[in-house]
Parts: structure tokens; sequence; C-alpha cells
């Protein structure tokens, strides 16, 4: 019966017999005079534990999750993944409070990771393919041959090396990333020729009024190449490319 007891607060039984404090395992069996080495010889695994857990969901109103329940979950993340920010740990808390909400016993620690995860990808999915849908194809074979390889003009070796890419792989995006350089007239004009080249992919203005800018800039910092390698029709091949689709969008 010890191991039943975080339910009601929880949502969740124990895992394992250490998950309960010995100050709680002790005053209970000092309660039932029976001594505390009782509890570890329960067997967790036994059929009366599983009726005993059984009784006390009926008790208190909790069922089992079911697997339609982790998938409601997921869709229900989805939708909140936004008001946290994206954060993982505060969405996972956030699942564990609708779980309680619900009345539904929690999971696994690792089944609720699993299932937050789950929702963080279904909200990145959805979000760059909105974000895909939205911009015409003229735009998206514009941002394509941003990153072709593409010999850059007037560039001295010392800029291209800054660059840290092999030549056969240079891009127009190589070059909007190099340093204009010191202040000057020549520098004003190589950022007036990129900003004419990013305003010539006639991106639509309210391609992010949904999303905030704290959120748009997590892309960009983040180090997890893997989650928008398909953002656009191209493959791209490093971060550096990756956080230009977005930043590009900015």
């Amino acid at each position: 019966m010890i191991s039943a007891i975080p339910l009601p607060m929880e949502a969740k039984f124990p895992e394992l017999d250490h998950e309960i404090p010995a100050v709680v395992v002790n005053y209970v069996t000092q309660q039932l005079s029976i001594t505390p080495s009782v509890y570890q010889d329960c067997n967790w695994q036994g059929r009366s534990i599983k009726y005993y857990r059984k009784k006390i969901r009926e008790l208190f109103g909790f069922r089992e999750a079911t697997v339609n329940d982790a998938e409601e979950l997921v869709d229900w993340l989805t939708e909140q993944a936004l008001i946290y920010e994206l954060k993982f740990e505060q969405l996972k808390l956030a699942a564990a409070d609708r779980l309680r909400e619900l009345k539904i016993e929690l999971p696994t620690l690792n089944r609720l990771e699993r299932i937050t995860r789950s929702a963080l990808h279904s909200f990145e999915e959805n979000f760059f393919q909105k974000t895909v849908a939205q911009l015409s194809s003229r735009t998206k074979e514009q941002i394509d041959n941003l990153f072709k390889p593409h010999p850059l003009e007037n560039q001295s070796d010392e800029e291209v090396t800054q660059l840290d890419v092999d030549s056969s792989e240079l891009s127009i995006w190589n070059e909007l990333k190099l340093d204009p350089g010191r202040i000057g007239v020549e520098s004003f004009q190589k950022s007036i020729e990129k900003l004419s080249i990013l305003r010539q992919l006639d991106l639509p203005p309210d391609l992010f009024t949904t999303i905030p800018t704290k959120i748009l800039q997590k892309y960009i910092l983040s180090n997890d190449q893997s989650k928008f390698l398909s953002f656009f029709p191209i493959r791209y091949e490093s971060l550096d490319e990756i956080a230009i689709a977005l930043d590009i969008l900015l």
C-alpha cells in the first residue's frame, strides 16, 4: 500500500521502491506496527500491488493512460508549444499538469519525455510547412539560388579565407556573410548590394506575424542542424546555411 501513496499528489505511482522516502516508509510501518523491512520485501510486479493500485485509482478517480490519451496529449502540447517558447522542460511540466487535471495516471518519465519531443517535432513540422506554403515558386527558387555554387566577384583571398568554405562550394550566400569591412563608401555600397539581393526575394510581408521574434531567433541560434534540413526544397549542409533560411525571412 505504501507504494500507492504518491498517486493523489503526483498522479503516478513510484517505479522503484527507493522513490518513496525512508521517513514515509518508517512512519507508515510504525502506524501499522510492522518493521520497515516488510516494505523492502514487497513484490513490485505481483498481483497484489496491481490490485491495490487499481483500487486506489478508483478511489481518487484516476485511470491509466491509453495510446489515444498519448496522441491527444501530443496534439494539445503542439498547440501549447508557443506559449512555453518551445522549451522542453517547461512543456514537459505542462504535460504532467495536463494529465493531473484530466485525472490520468502519468506515464514513466521516459515516456513523458518522448511525448514532449514528439509534440515539439510536430510543431516544427507544421511551422516549416506553413512557412514554405506561403512562399511563391519564384521566391523559393531565388532562395535556393543563394546557396548554389557561384564564384565570388571582387573578393580578396583574405575575405574568402574567413568563410572557411571550399572554393568549389562558394555561393552568393557566402558573399552575403562576408564582413563589409571598415566603415567607408566601399563598405556602404557592399551593404546596399546585399540588402538589394535580399529584397529581391519578394517575401510575403505577413510571413511571421503569428510567430514571436524570440522564437524565430531560437532557430537562428540553434546548434541542432538536423531539424532544419528540409526547410526549403534544397538540402543544406551546414548550420550557417540553415540559419540563413530563417535569417533572410526575418
